[in-house]
Order: structure tokens, then sequence, then C-alpha cells
């Protein structure tokens, strides 16, 4: 496990997140406060930048999370970040993005910080039913290819419970909550783009069933009981995993049919795990 830093709200250093060598971190910057991270990197992108440029904020002020849900985060506690990908895989191959980031973020919470994690679909990591992570990766693509994918990361590291509302405090969670001492934030950024690096090499070798598989480990998904939120409908029924394109197979038991959902807000009824 890492060792914790000597103080509480530990800034980050862009020398010491950087990966000389690296595709990814090659290119660090930290700015004190930003917009967004994928507004700052995507104007970057659109410039130019080359794959592997992370862009780090101390705040954000106007954060966002899937479905355009603002996301919040004290000044200089959590990592607020986001990381350039120019894969050029086919635009429909876009959302493996989001399952490799799921799988990097439970990989270092597990093998640095001994913690439990589960990926809820399609992009939150939590711990003991709390949430520690969200994901959001952006795209534009030309003629069916990815030109780019902004991928940002909201992960909760030094959070403290008096840090949220009170009736956020039993679904959102982070690191130092579960282990009673605070992270080096800089070290956990370096360690994470080390483990994304690793799975997107993978990726792009044509290895996504690997990626799939530990999807499915950190997911515990199979069979469980769910509801997906589908805007004005919503249906009940048992989860059958991912399709090849990361969409969500679920068993409708009020249809009698399998449906396949590529966007929704999925609610576990009976957790496996913890």
């Amino acid at each position: 496990m890492k060792s914790s830093p000597g103080k509480e709200d530990n800034r980050l250093s862009a020398e010491a997140i950087r990966r000389p060598g690296g595709r990814l971190g090659h290119t660090v910057i930290v700015l004190p406060e930003v917009g967004s991270t994928n507004d700052e990197l995507k104007r970057r992108a659109e410039a130019g930048a080359p794959e592997g440029v992370v862009i780090l904020a101390e705040s954000q002020t106007r954060g966002r999370g899937r479905l355009q849900r603002r996301w919040e985060s004290p000044r200089g506690k959590d990592l607020l970040a986001s990381v350039l990908l120019r894969p050029g895989l086919p635009a429909e191959q876009a959302f493996r993005i989001t399952l490799l980031a799921g799988v990097a973020v439970a990989e270092t919470l597990a093998r640095d910080y001994g913690l439990q994690p589960r990926i809820k679909w399609p992009n939150d990591v939590l711990v003991r039913g709390r949430k520690l992570c969200g994901i959001l990766a952006e795209l534009r693509a030309e003629k069916g290819k990815i030109n780019y994918i902004i991928l940002g990361l909201g992960i909760n590291l030094n959070l403290e419970a008096e840090d949220l509302p009170e009736e956020l405090r039993p679904l959102a969670g982070s690191v130092r909550q579960e282990l009673h001492r605070p992270v080096d934030r800089a070290v956990f950024a370096r360690d994470l783009l080390a483990g994304l690096e690793s799975r997107y090499q993978a990726l792009l070798a044509g290895r996504f069933s690997e990626l799939l598989s530990a999807w499915h480990r950190w997911a515990a998904l199979e069979g469980q009981e769910v509801t997906v939120g589908l805007g004005r409908e919503t249906i009940s029924g048992r989860a059958l995993g991912l399709d090849q394109d990361g969409a969500l197979r679920v068993w409708d038991s009020m249809a009698g049919i399998e449906r396949r959902i590529v966007a929704g807000d999925v609610q576990y009824l009976r957790e496996q795990g913890g």
C-alpha cells in the first residue's frame, strides 16, 4: 500500500506526475482553477495537442459528470483530471475507453490501497456502495473514426464527510474515508496513468476480451436484479453482462425479452460482494 503524505491537502505537482517516455502523461499541466479540465483539454486537442497530454486542476468551477450533472469537489482535495487519447478506433467503439478507465481506477484502488471497489455501469467506481469516482469520456469523430477522446476522471481522494451536504454522505465516499488517512494525490495520479496506459496499449493491440473480462470481475454485475431509467421509461430485470460494444444486456422481466441498453441510470436491487 502507498504511504500517506506528511500534509493533508497536498498540492499537485506536474513534475511528480509526469511520465517521461510514457504514452500517457509525458506532458502534465496543473492548473490552480479551471472551468472544466475536459473543456480545457478539448481546446488544446482541437489545436493539435498530441495524445497523452494530461490536465489536472486544484479546482473546477464548471465540473460536470454524465448527463450534464454537476460534479462538485472542494479545492485541493481530490483528483480532477483529463487525458487526451487519439486511439484511431471506429466511433462505435468509443465506449470501450470508459470501460478501460473504470477498470484502471478499480485496479489502482485495489492494488495500491487495499480497497475492494466495484464498477457500476456505465461509469462509476464505488467502495462499500459509495461513489468514489466518476468518468466522463467525450469525443470528436470524423467519417466514423475517432479523432480524439477526452477522458475525464473525478476521483474522491481526500474528501471528508463534512465536505459534502448531509444528504450525499451515504452516497459518496473517498479513499481517505476508507483508509482513515490522507492520500498523496500526485502518487495516485502517476500510478493511475501507468495503469491506464497498460490497459490502453492492450486495447489498441486488439485484446479487448481481456478488458471485458476484467470489467466483469470488478463489476460483479451478471445475475443482479436491476432497474434501468431510460428517460420516461423504467425497466426492471436481470443484468446479463455487457456485449462486445460495452452496452448493458438486461433481461426485461415484464416484456420477457432481452434489452440492449446503451445509456441509462442503473440501480442495483441486490448488491453482491458489498
